[in-house]
């Protein structure tokens, strides 16, 4: 089981690169090894930094 993460929230809000990071860094704190990111919109709009993150 994996946390979800709100990505975006309605159409004018989409995570900042910053606030993705410190939720990604926080779970691998806590031992959590994955995440479920919700409304996927906002996927395409931090497309490069999601990127960076899981490779």
């Amino acid at each position: 089981m994996f946390p979800g993460l709100p990505l975006a929230l309605g159409k004018d809000y989409v995570a900042s690169p910053e606030l993705l990071l410190q939720m990604l860094k926080e779970n691998r704190r806590e031992g959590i090894a994955g995440e479920v990111f919700f409304h996927s919109e906002g996927l395409t709009k931090r497309d490069e930094v999601l990127q960076r993150l899981y490779r």
